[in-house]
């Protein structure tokens, strides 16, 4: 079986991914002895050969879309992680705009003067 991804492309997906070590991009290109520049490059590379690998999430992106899939809500979440409710909607922003999680916002309620009427008749 012919390999896809040069020996490079592998570490450093493996450094970055979130099903792997979860690093920061610093930490990886750091540990790679290379710039960060050339380690976006890189991932460019692996995403060009293997889309299927992608998103990679951070840490905390991983922690958030696994407890969502739980059915656990945005402050349950904050409670385990220990985030702020803001922290947690922020990285939900993030998973969504990512594709990796879609969510709805609830519908408001709109009140209009013209509804009293209706209201009025039914009591």
């Amino acid at each position: 079986m012919k390999r896809n991804l040069t020996e490079q492309e592998e570490h450093a997906f493996r450094l970055v991914h979130h099903s792997f070590r979860g690093l920061q991009k610093q930490s990886t290109a750091n540990i790679m002895d290379i710039t960060i520049g050339r380690l976006n490059q890189i991932l460019r590379s692996v995403r060009a050969k293997a889309p299927q690998l992608f998103p990679i999430l951070t840490k905390r992106q991983h922690q958030v879309s696994e407890l969502l899939d739980g059915g656990i809500r945005r402050c349950g979440i904050a409670r385990i992680l220990g985030l702020t409710l803001k922290q947690v909607d922020s990285t939900v922003a993030q998973l969504h705009k990512l594709g990796v999680y879609e969510y709805h916002r609830p519908k408001t309620v709109q009140y209009k003067p013209s509804m009293d009427s209706k209201v009025k008749q039914q009591f």
